[in-house]
């Protein structure tokens, strides 16, 4: 049986809790993809029922979610600072703190017409 929108995401979000920080929004990302539509659609249409295919694809995410696989690896990509960058079990994926330390490193060198920086050591990627 296809679900609801909003009853997959709090079924998920349930799921996730015991493996997730952010078992909600792993949930809403996971959905999204599989529907191929923004975050806000699934706030704006909570009772649209999924098509089949998408409660498969859906269904097949969450099941790999819960190895736990993390939400980039199943994605192949992590949204970083607005752009999205491709991921691979390779590659370190970005932490949410690093954004910080961009935004930090931005004001830093707001008032330098060409500033140099110089990145070493910074994972694997």
């Amino acid at each position: 049986m296809c679900e609801q929108i909003g009853i997959a995401i709090r079924s998920a979000r349930d799921l996730f809790e015991t493996i997730s920080d952010s078992a909600r929004l792993d949930a809403e990302i996971l959905l999204a993809e599989c529907l191929q539509k923004p975050r806000s659609y699934l706030y704006s249409w909570p009772q649209e029922t999924l098509s089949e295919s998408s409660w498969l694809q859906f269904q097949e995410l969450v099941r790999q979610r819960m190895k736990p696989t993390p939400v980039a690896y199943l994605l192949g990509y992590r949204e970083f600072y607005s752009l999205n960058f491709k991921t691979t079990a390779a590659a370190l994926i970005p932490r949410p703190e690093t954004e910080l330390l961009v935004e930090q490193a931005l004001q830093l060198c707001a008032d330098i017409k060409h500033p140099r920086i110089l990145e070493m050591g910074t994972g694997t990627g």
